[in-house]
């Protein structure tokens, strides 16, 4: 029997980062039109690291940045993630807000 969605998100993210993490809260699945034409249905979630300490870059020239959540749009570079993420702010907000 293979993983479900939430193994393999945090599977991907041991890889790809070095973090540990633990969910918070799922949120709405992103969907959007792939440039194929396909529609793309992504399970969403918040996370939180266990030890930040262990962050690792998966390629020498990637960059990292921290910005707090009311700032994260104005990072984003592609329209249906702005859109996305101005969807969820209230449920981002709501659950920093009560951290």
């Amino acid at each position: 029997m293979g993983e479900n969605s939430t193994q393999t998100m945090i599977r991907e993210i041991r890889e790809e980062t070095g973090l540990t993490v633990s969910i918070i809260k799922d949120l709405p699945n992103l969907e959007y039109i792939s440039s194929s034409g396909e529609v793309v249905s992504t399970k969403m979630f918040i996370v939180k690291s266990e030890d930040d300490s262990k962050l690792k870059f998966e390629f020498e020239k990637d960059d990292i940045e921290w910005v707090t959540y009311d700032k994260v749009v104005g990072k984003l570079s592609y329209d249906n993630l702005k859109n996305y993420f101005s969807l969820i702010f209230p449920i981002v907000k709501s659950v920093i807000d009560s951290e």
